[in-house]
């Protein structure tokens, strides 16, 4: 794709090519020459002919139809001036050439060009100044709408030119097929909606480019958005460029319903927006959908707003993937005047935004188009805030996330992404003061490891791409943790928490802690702001990975302790405490994420989750009471294998045990045990809206009232016991003839040694043992 420029020149050389030995050179100057006219000249050229311009400026007064393969050469000098306000119109298979030459316009007459579908223009080392041209489908270059040529630019200069506010839409070049190598753009100004330098249709590849201090609005400088197109730009420099208005979508180059792009070691640095015009959309690339994208080996420095940004739009299905790898960027930030959202509880990704994804990470739908679809490898993102990333996107590995943007033996790359003796600990106290400035330093790969004791963590504190391990220094065993992370307000924001964005792959782990948490103030409207908002919550993880191991998490709140969107949240061997009388409120609200508890204890607040997949495994809910059910499912799929329900009531009339509105809820080698619902006709599980209750090798037992289900339907799997079978069960009576006998002695010892919570396992320990025949046999001979 990449040697356009040689394709199209070498079909310029292949149709010159059989033009006829009477080709001429014909001479055009002030005196001395052919014609002292340069349209006089042009009527008179035949095809293959070579028109020679001596220096000077001439004006063109004639609307040319070129149907026949012509060359202008100026002054090598650059000294030959062409000025007009007529439209040269290239037809058929013609091929016309222009080199040296110098085009001069103004707001009044600026000569225009149109390329036919089979036709060619070049333009070779000339230079396009101050044309002016009001937007709609002719602009510079161009021609009638679907019927755009070819056209090859090649060290060309474009400056002061200008697309101006009288229409919606246009570009200043069209072309079906554009090639350019070793052109530069300066102080050119695009001053209306959806106007754009260069627009190619079916090819555009632009080589050694240069863009700077041009002034853009809404879709920039380039308009890569055709469904047939393949475009891509190599080794091009963006600098100092504006952005200005409010229509927003400021950005330099759109990418949008096409086939495929390729942006490879280009470098975007110190462009701008202008914040009296409330431009904070400013992007350098804006990437709408429909699109295969690479964006490799390129520089991103000290930009306003953000480097990449992947819009979401209603009208280009089907995005592809967008490749980012080997890039670099360096503080790139908005300036606080463009943004008037509070960055702290509003914040976007300065130098990538992703939008989040909009369907279950493992419920029942498919993943919205934009989802996950960027993978990120081999890049460092250094002195771009606290969150450089936002959204959702896929970890490639070898990413370098950092405050410092040291470079001391100046090779490009960050020191700290390099260093193989970098430390892999933080330890507080001692390499960091506090817990704050651990996070504030950490490094992707890196272990805070926190001495015994309180570790308060005051205000809001927000981390992406983040890759780090929070852990105790002494881990041991017991109902406390030796460290206790605990939250307090900012005395000045009064916000408190922890928000983890964009941080898919290892993301964030705690283990072997105590979390002391603390209710969050509410977010504030961000509506307007484009970004991802959630519910309040003491922790939040956006499009994120989330850990617990081995954790205590601590709380009396009136907001969720953990909120997640789209996300991978995972807990084992944690538990859940809640010091009020009464829990208000679910300990864990997920949508569009994936959740597993295994091997946990909950004794307080409920487990909702949207559009969603839950897996319950080894994990003891007990004691939770509320106006609601202790798990609480929408459109999600939930498999709960080897966990007891006990002592759970609803105080409102929902089932004590759980309920599932749209999806699937599948219950394996469970105990349901004293759990308690108002009225008749709620029970301990529900499936309603069309959801699928399926049971395995469960009991149910003291349950009031006693009916274990309310809904529509329900599938029997088999080996469930309900009642006093399913009491009699949990005492020993393994094959359910109501006695504890030889017979189910004979099927604890089958089971012996098996994991995964059978019926046989009487301690509910997770496996069938020793401890286990001793509660069989203390009930030997009874028949309960």
């Amino acid at each position: 794709m990449n040697d356009l420029c040689r394709t199209l020149l070498a079909a310029v050389v292949l149709a010159c090519s059989s033009v006829t030995a009477s080709a001429e050179t014909i001479t055009v100057c002030a005196s001395g020459c052919q014609y002292t006219s340069l349209d006089m000249a042009l009527q008179a050229a035949a095809d293959g002919d070579r028109v020679e311009v001596g220096s000077g400026t001439y004006e063109t007064e004639v609307a040319q139809v070129i149907d026949r393969s012509i060359k202008i050469v100026g002054a090598e000098d650059g000294s030959t001036r062409i000025v007009g306000s007529t439209r040269w119109t290239v037809s058929g298979p013609a091929n016309l050439e222009l080199a040296s030459i110098t085009i001069l316009g103004d707001a009044f007459a600026s000569i225009g060009f149109n390329v036919d579908a089979e036709a060619s223009l070049v333009l070779d080392e000339c230079q396009v100044i101050g044309v002016e041209v009001s937007s709609g489908e002719f602009g510079f270059i161009g021609a009638g709408p679907g019927v755009v040529g070819r056209v090859v630019l090649r060290g060309c200069v474009f400056d002061s030119c200008v697309v101006d506010a009288t229409g919606s839409s246009g570009a200043f070049i069209l072309a079906a097929d554009l090639a350019a190598e070793n052109i530069t753009v300066r102080n050119c100004s695009l001053m209306g909606v959806n106007q754009y330098f260069f627009r190619p249709l079916v090819s555009g590849d632009f080589i050694d480019c240069r863009f700077e201090e041009n002034e853009v609005r809404s879709f920039g400088l380039f308009n890569f958005y055709s469904p047939s197109l393949d475009a891509s730009l190599v080794s091009c420099v963006f600098e100092g460029n504006r952005a200005r208005s409010a229509f927003g979508n400021e950005t330099l180059v759109t990418l949008g319903a096409m086939n495929s792009c390729v942006l490879d070691a280009c470098e975007f640095v110190r462009n701008r927006a202008d914040c009296a015009s409330s431009s904070r959309w400013l992007g350098s690339v804006l990437i709408y959908g429909g699109t295969e994208v690479e964006i490799r080996n390129c520089r991103f420095a000290s930009n306003d707003g953000r480097a990449i940004r992947l819009n979401e739009q209603g009208n280009v299905p089907n995005v592809g993937a967008v490749v980012v790898s080997g890039c670099r960027f360096i503080d790139n930030r908005p300036d606080p005047e463009c943004w008037p959202f509070d960055q702290s509880v509003c914040p976007f990704g300065y130098a990538i935004t992703i939008p989040i994804r909009s369907s279950p990470g493992g419920g029942e739908a498919e993943p919205s188009p934009l989802g996950g679809r960027m993978v990120i490898s081999d890049s460092s993102f250094c002195g771009s805030g606290a969150i450089p990333i936002s959204g959702s996107w896929i970890d490639g590995g070898g990413n370098c996330v950092s405050r410092s943007c040291d470079d001391r033996d100046g090779n490009g790359s960050l020191d700290v992404c390099l260093d193989d003796g970098y430390p892999r600990l933080i330890r507080v106290p001692g390499d960091a003061p506090d817990l704050g400035s651990a996070l504030r330093q950490a490094l992707r790969g890196q272990e805070i490891v926190l001495a015994p004791g309180d570790h308060v963590l005051a205000g809001l504190f927000q981390v992406s791409a983040a890759d780090v391990v929070i852990r105790a220094e002494v881990p041991i065993a017991g109902s406390a943790n030796s460290a206790r992370i605990v939250m307090a307000e900012d005395p000045v924001t009064a916000l408190a928490g922890i928000r983890i964005y964009a941080s898919p792959g290892p993301g964030v782990v705690f283990q072997d802690l105590d979390l002391v948490l603390l209710d969050a103030v509410d977010d504030p409207v961000c509506s307007g702001s484009g970004q991802p908002t959630f519910e309040a919550g003491a922790i939040i993880a956006e499009n994120s990975s989330l850990a617990f191991r081995g954790c205590r998490i601590l709380a009396d709140l009136t907001v969720p302790a953990l909120a997640a969107f789209d996300s991978d949240l995972s807990f084992h061997g944690c538990e859940f405490v809640d010091d009020s009388d009464e829990s208000r409120v679910a300990v864990i609200d997920a949508a569009h994420s994936d959740v597993a508890m295994i091997e946990s204890r909950i004794s307080s607040g409920r487990i909702a989750v949207t559009e969603s997949s839950l897996l319950l495994s080894g994990t003891t809910v007990a004691g939770v009471t509320g106006p609601f059910s202790a798990v609480d499912a929408f459109a999600s799929k939930v498999v709960v294998t080897g966990c007891d329900f006990r002592g759970n009531a609803s105080t409102a009339f929902m089932p004590s045990g759980a309920r599932i509105r749209s999806g699937s809820l599948r219950i394996e080698d469970s105990w349901f045990v004293d759990n308690d619902s108002p009225g008749e006709g709620t029970g301990v599980l529900q499936a309603r809206a069309g959801a699928v209750l399926s049971l395995e090798g469960s009991a149910f037992c003291g349950n009031t009232p006693n009916v274990f289900f309310s809904g529509t339907r329900w599938r029997d799997l088999g080996a469930n016991a309900f009642g006093d079978l399913g009491c009699a069960r949990m005492v020993g009576d393994l094959d359910g003839d109501a006695c504890v006998t030889a017979a189910d002695l004979e099927m604890l010892l089958e089971r012996w040694g098996v994991g995964g919570f059978p019926v046989a396992d009487l301690d509910r320990d997770g496996v069938v043992g020793g401890s286990d025949l001793g509660i069989l046999f203390s009930m030997w001979g009874r028949c309960p």
